[in-house]
């Protein structure tokens, strides 16, 4: 469950350190590209069993009465 969250903080600063220059300006081996392909690769391999989890863990409460 911990993966997702570091993942999304992770991606979030490389986000905030990319320049954002048209990739054809950057160098051959510009690490941010590669990056963003493994985050978005990550996220869906960790997606369903972090939503479950989550869903099973943030389950809301029974309303008093």
């Amino acid at each position: 469950m911990t993966r997702q969250p570091l993942l999304h903080t992770d991606g979030l600063q490389l986000i905030r350190q990319d320049p954002r220059i048209p990739a054809e300006h950057l160098p051959a081996d510009w690490l941010a590209i590669r990056a963003e392909k493994l985050f978005h690769t990550l996220i869906h391999r960790y997606e369903p069993s972090a939503g479950q989890l989550a869903a099973t863990v943030l389950d809301e409460p029974p309303l008093r009465q």
